[in-house]
């Protein structure tokens, strides 16, 4: 018995093994997952802030910085320019009328002026040596006078007639020597006293014009080519330093009496009025503070660089009693404007202003309302409410 065997037909062949690289293929490429979804967020409601409306006391009080300062100060400088010779006085060094504190370099000048001194005394010495030898001739005419008349007392009571005659010539030619001595006077040695002291006052005031000395008792305050104010300038000057003329080199002030200023622009100032009172209190002695004004405001037309006489400053007085200060020392100033007691009071952040309209929400058992409101004084993040609200009131902030 002959076994046959049978073939599968080439298409179908070929279909199966289609099928099977798809089959492998599928098994071969990777499993794509679906993304895990993003939860929504759970929405939470915000919590309003509230105020409740309370009665209390608001003060409004200005604390600003002051300084101190004289009242009495002269800024000093040369009449010519030249170079700095030595400065005699340096800041904080007490000084008298007349004390010398700094000088240009003149050496060909004082040298003039001791030789013109020199000539003036040898011009005195000439005029005191010839009124002294006329004043001993003249006593000595004078004598002779008075001898001559003795002698022509006793000729006339001796009756001798001749001698009469001749001591009465003797008498006036005394009188004639008296007359000759007084009219004894050289010009020429008053007109060279005089030549030589103007020579003198002449060089005296040039070096005048290179010096400076103090006006009256105080104290040296500020150093500095160029001082527009009381305070010295970084650099010293040194010798030599070329110095132009009416340029202040120093200031000299009086120790008493002092003040305070404040600078002119600072926030409120404008607020102030003249007699204000204010409480000063100075930086080394805070447990001590003491009453005092306003004595004079800023200028309104003074510019806002720092002025020399401090026009663009505020001013207050310091009394007499005050406590040890000097020039220059720092003092807190404090002014009461205004003391609101028993007043209604709200955060200002409660206060809402739109459009020309103040005015608040009212938590009002589960409803809101607006009320307008009429505002006061407001410190320090405090609104005093002058109408519109009551004690108790819960507001509902923005």
């Amino acid at each position: 018995m002959v076994k046959t065997t049978r073939y599968a037909s080439p298409l179908k062949l070929i279909s199966a093994i289609i099928g099977s690289l798809f089959a492998l293929a599928a098994c071969l490429s990777p499993v794509n997952t679906l993304p895990t979804p993003t939860p929504w967020p759970t929405p939470t409601v915000s919590a309003q802030t509230t105020f409740t409306v309370q009665r209390g006391t608001l003060i409004d009080q200005i604390v600003l910085n002051g300084e101190v300062v004289p009242v009495t100060w002269t800024p000093l400088a040369f009449r010519v320019e030249g170079l700095l010779g030595t400065i005699h006085k340096l800041e904080g060094d007490d000084v008298k009328p007349g004390d010398l504190l700094a000088e240009l370099e003149m050496p060909d000048l004082q040298e003039k002026l001791a030789q013109a001194q020199v000539a003036l005394e040898q011009a005195q010495d000439d005029q005191a040596t010839h009124d002294k030898q006329r004043k001993f001739d003249l006593q000595r005419a004078q004598l002779e006078q008075s001898k001559a008349e003795l002698l022509l007392d006793q000729a006339k009571k001796a009756g001798d007639a001749t001698a009469v005659k001749l001591q009465e010539i003797q008498v006036q030619l005394a009188q004639l020597a008296v007359q000759e001595v007084e009219a004894n006077i050289d010009p020429t040695l008053s007109r060279n006293v005089t030549k030589n002291q103007l020579a003198v006052e002449a060089l005296q005031r040039q070096v005048e014009d290179r010096q400076l000395r103090a006006p009256y008792t105080g104290t040296v305050i500020a150093l500095g080519v160029g001082l527009a104010g009381i305070q010295s300038l970084p650099e010293r000057p040194q010798p030599h330093t070329g110095i132009p003329a009416y340029t202040p080199l120093m200031v000299v002030a009086q120790n008493e009496p002092l003040e305070v200023i404040v600078a002119g622009d600072v926030s409120r100032v404008n607020e102030l009025k003249l007699s204000q009172p204010v409480t000063l209190t100075h930086y080394l002695a805070r447990d001590k503070p003491f009453a005092s004004t306003v004595s004079d405001l800023p200028a309104l037309n003074a510019s806002s660089t720092k002025q020399a006489d401090f026009k663009d400053k505020l001013h207050i007085s310091v009394p007499a009693n005050h406590p040890p200060m000097k020039i220059g020392d720092s003092v807190q100033v404090a002014v009461l404007l205004a003391v609101h007691a028993n007043t209604l009071i709200l955060p200002d952040g409660a206060v809402r202003r739109f459009a020309g309209r103040t005015f608040v929400v009212v938590q009002d058992g589960d409803k809101q309302r607006r009320v307008d409101v009429t505002a006061g004084l407001v410190v320090n993040g405090q609104v005093e409410v002058l109408d519109g609200l009551r004690e108790g009131d819960v507001i509902v902030g923005p």
